[in-house]
């Protein structure tokens, strides 16, 4: 998944565009790119790797800009690919993120109409698509909000105009935040890449255009202006620095402890109501590591002998057919809780008449706005890929849950006994680290493993 960054504002944008850009890079990327609006219009830099900090070789300033970082779908890995992408005047710099589905289609259509190219991605043919309503006498945010309903696919996207020296951010199922500051606008595809700057954020809807100055943001919704909640984000922007820690993976390993108390802690009374008390049929939908959490959950659940129970990859619910239940309840499991699968997956449950619960990380994220009900992890940003103290908090939240649904007896009695000890026996277990690592050294020297679990313990092997 792509990182984007936007600011708008007093200061020179150069340094906040790449600092912020730097907190996105655990999303993965082989590229990235800035461009700056100044006197002499937009200048841009792009590079193949990774971010770099030496702004001596960036000497353009200027108080309005966007970056990205690339992780190549579309278009090989190259300079020419990498974002921003321009129109054909130069006038119009766009990054996006996400996939536009039906992009050769409105390719070939610019191109016979005189569109020159010069990368190989989809993300370009948007920046050509909103240049040709701008030629039509269309304002910025006229102008992206009918190109992007020419769209099939996903996107988030920032468009920087040379003529109004505005950003317009528009969204459709892939994540966009918006951060409000003093006589400053920031934009961000996750919320820890601006987090030092602000904890003001505007969460924009599928279908929503923003136009964004350094005075703040107007929000369009199908031509009619908007207005969107402005949420709190109670993270600390020291939780997302490394802390003395070689990595952000070792650093949110010992953090497991403390994640997994918070999260008991916020529910010691017991969960909020749920969608359906007495469900006929448990579902879990998820990916990646939510889904072997939801995989785990299935376990704690299974053979109670009240409902049916079972786990599915998120991605999978086109084609994997429910039938309608009485009383179904669908627990839609992600982290960010901006997973597009998941997101998809919810839809698609709710759909076949499910009742949907969320357990997620982030407040305000748009799974926890679609769904039913919702359930929140304590875990605090979580920036390693591989997850590890928001899986832990999820398990923990499932055991909460399953001992709920069933509605006391023995299996329900040891659940919430073993939940009482769960913290302290993660950190006895990050006490043994020295021996952990002595086996991880051990093992590594293989160039085959295989892995053998079964029962409770097969989602996590």
């Amino acid at each position: 998944m792509c990182g984007i960054v936007g600011y708008a504002g007093k200061r020179e944008a150069l340094p906040i565009l790449l600092s912020s850009l730097e907190r996105v890079t655990y999303r993965g990327y082989d590229s990235y790119g800035v461009a700056v609006l100044n006197g002499q219009g937009i200048k841009s830099f792009k590079r193949v790797g990774a971010v770099d900090t030496e702004r001596a070789l960036l000497p353009f300033t200027g108080t309005v800009g966007i970056g990205h970082t690339r992780w190549a779908t579309v278009g090989a890995v190259s300079e020419r690919n990498a974002h921003p992408h321009f129109d054909c005047t130069g006038q119009v710099a766009l990054v996006h993120n996400g996939d536009i589905d039906n992009y050769r289609e409105i390719k070939e259509r610019l191109a016979g109409l005189g569109h020159k190219f010069a990368s190989e991605t989809d993300s370009e043919v948007i920046a050509h698509l909103i240049e040709s309503h701008i030629r039509g006498g269309a304002e910025l945010v006229e102008a992206v909000e009918t190109a992007t309903k020419e769209l099939e696919g996903s996107y988030a996207i920032v468009v920087l105009e040379q003529k109004t020296g505005r950003m317009a951010v528009a969204r459709r199922e892939s994540p966009v935040v918006i951060g409000l500051g003093d006589g400053e606008t920031y934009v961000a595809s996750d919320a820890p890449a601006i987090l030092p700057y602000t904890h003001r954020m505007i969460y924009p809807e599928d279908g929503d255009v923003a136009l964004v100055t350094s005075a703040g943001v107007d929000i369009w919704h199908s031509g009619a202006r908007v207005g969107r909640h402005v949420r709190t984000i109670d993270w600390d922007a020291s939780q997302i620095e490394k802390g003395g820690y070689e990595h952000f993976m070792l650093k949110e390993i010992f953090e497991q402890p403390h994640a997994v108390r918070d999260t008991i802690a916020v529910y010691r009374e017991g969960l909020p109501s749920l969608p359906v008390e007495r469900p006929d049929h448990v579902v879990f939908a998820a990916c990646g590591t939510s889904l072997h959490a939801g995989m785990a959950g299935e376990r704690l659940l299974a053979g109670n002998g009240r409902f049916a129970v079972s786990s599915v990859v998120a991605s999978e619910l086109t084609v994997v057919p429910f039938n309608r239940p009485a009383a179904g309840l669908a627990v839609v499991i992600s982290q960010s809780g901006e997973t597009a699968d998941t997101i998809m997956g919810l839809k698609r449950l709710a759909e076949s008449g499910f009742r949907t619960l969320a357990i997620t990380n982030v407040r305000h994220s748009t799974l926890a706005r679609l769904a039913d009900g919702v359930i929140y992890t304590s875990a605090g940003p979580e920036v390693a890929v591989a997850s590890t103290k928001t899986f832990t908090s999820q398990i923990a939240l499932l055991a909460m849950l399953a001992a709920r649904l069933m509605e006391g007896g023995e299996r329900a009695t040891a659940l919430n006994a073993a939940l009482r000890s769960l913290p302290n026996k993660v950190q006895q277990t990050l006490e043994r680290s020295g021996e952990l690592k002595a086996a991880g050294t051990g093992l590594a020297k293989f160039n085959h493993m295989f892995v053998i679990g079964k029962g409770q313990l097969l989602p996590v092997t």
